[in-house]
């Protein structure tokens, strides 16, 4: 059994998402998750025998997949690209999952970074997104020829809208990518961390938490909002990473003063 009841990730709402999640059982069977298991190890198997291979772990719903399929398969080192601007919840996730095989990378951001470059900081313009995503693709594809890989498993897929043309593809650089998750619904996704009784971060809880996905703060689009909005979403979730970027940034020390502002008005 296998319903679909989410829509493309840009389209999709956080209640789909959880409606999913709450009645998993009923959308997808345990049945059906151990077929495509052993299907997609097989693969997996299959196109990485003989090669040096590692794969990239975010700590996110794919990556979770991901890291076990990996494991079914024996593959154990893997790549973390993170930013200094994490949310503490997730902070404390990652490391409670981290093993020994894990390679640590951190990027350019910082809150001395980001207070240089505010454009990039809750965009207006999908652009900086891809500015940051294009970041960490470049570190990706550097840690493949730093370690002389023949392969990097990553956790693409369709229907998150990736465009996945082949599970493996190299590009004109003669860097390949592996991704045997790619024609995963998201309704698989669920069920396979469900029924392996696997931990979720607690971000994706956060209201719009599995539309937003995970990553740094910053990268959260603005859209309609204000930037007061954006930082009223971030301290509602991690207070602390609001008060630290308050001394690099005006926007969340003037936000800081409304909050200030507010609490004595409610006294």
């Amino acid at each position: 059994m296998h319903k679909r009841v989410i829509s493309k990730k840009q389209n999709s709402t956080q209640e789909e998402w959880l409606y999913a999640w709450n009645n998993i059982e009923k959308i997808v069977s345990k049945e059906h998750i151990l077929a495509i298991t052993y299907k997609t190890v097989e693969e997996l198997i299959r196109s990485t025998a003989g090669k040096k291979v590692a794969y990239g772990w975010s700590g996110g719903k794919d990556a979770i997949v991901l890291a076990e399929i990996c494991r079914l398969a024996g593959i154990e080192d893997r790549l973390l690209i993170k930013t200094r601007l994490e949310y503490y919840d997730m902070e404390s996730y990652l490391e409670k999952h981290m093993t020994e095989k894990t390679t640590v990378q951190y990027t350019i951001h910082d809150l001395e970074w980001l207070s240089k470059n505010q454009d990039h900081l809750f965009p207006v313009e999908y652009k900086y997104v891809d500015a940051y995503m294009k970041h960490v693709r470049n570190e990706m594809e550097k840690y493949f020829f730093d370690n002389n890989l023949d392969q990097l498993i990553i956790g693409l897929r369709i229907a998150d809208g990736n465009f996945v043309p082949k599970k493996i593809t190299t590009n004109k650089n003669g860097y390949t990518r592996n991704s045997p998750l790619s024609d995963w619904t998201h309704e698989e996704v669920l069920g396979f961390i469900y029924y392996n009784n696997l931990e979720l971060p607690k971000i994706y809880s956060y209201e719009d938490g599995f539309k937003q996905g995970t990553g740094p703060y910053f990268k959260m689009m603005r859209k309609n909002k204000t930037i007061n909005d954006m930082w009223r979403y971030v301290y509602k979730h991690d207070k602390k990473r609001v008060h630290e970027a308050s001394q690099y940034i005006e926007s969340a020390r003037l936000f800081l003063e409304e909050i200030q502002n507010e609490n004595r008005r409610d006294v």
